[in-house]
């Protein structure tokens, strides 16, 4: 799928991953390019982050509930 100029994409991962081998190519992609990655736990996705091999260079969003009731 090519980028169209402008356009944003979206992709919607479930964790925590029984098997980290589990993990697409694609998903490591969309981690490792990602502008903006929303996560409910940070901690938990930087260390999905770290045993992928990939580094989170885009900015981390934290959406966890009682931070977003606050």
């Amino acid at each position: 799928m090519s980028p169209v100029s402008g356009a944003g994409q979206l992709v919607v991962a479930a964790t925590p991953l029984g098997n980290v081998g589990d993990a697409s190519t694609r998903l490591r992609d969309a981690l490792a390019t990602a502008e903006v990655i929303a996560a409910e736990d940070t901690r938990r996705l930087r260390s999905l982050a770290s045993a992928l091999g990939v580094t989170l260079v885009g900015k981390l969003v934290s959406c966890y509930d009682a931070v977003e009731a606050a």
